[in-house]
């Protein structure tokens, strides 16, 4: 009888010891979870930084392409207006050129 039950206890040490070594292979791997956690929580924060330093850049690009817009539209502006006193200057010229030949 009592070879059975150092037999049992033999068997439940063994299982103990089983479950002992699971428990520290099953921490090994939570810790290197752990790990794995905290590098792709870096690689997530660095991720979110670049994509809001590219959303600045968008919207500082866009200010800039519109003032850019603006300002051919004023020197499309300023060439139709000069080609108009450009027009205007050389119709004189020819006016005067006339009145010259008229003189003479």
């Amino acid at each position: 009888m009592e070879e059975k039950i150092f037999e049992m206890l033999r068997e439940i040490k063994s299982e103990i010891n089983g479950m002992k070594t699971e428990i520290n292979g099953m921490k090994s791997e939570i810790k290197e979870m752990k790990e794995n956690q905290k590098v792709m929580h870096k690689t997530l924060n660095s991720v979110y930084e670049q994509v809001a330093d590219l959303t600045v850049f968008k919207e500082e690009s866009k200010i800039k392409l519109e003032e850019i817009a603006n300002e051919i539209e004023y020197v499309k502006i300023n060439v139709n207006s000069l080609t108009m006193k450009m027009a205007h200057s050389d119709n004189q010229i020819i006016e005067i050129k006339r009145n010259l030949k008229k003189v003479k």
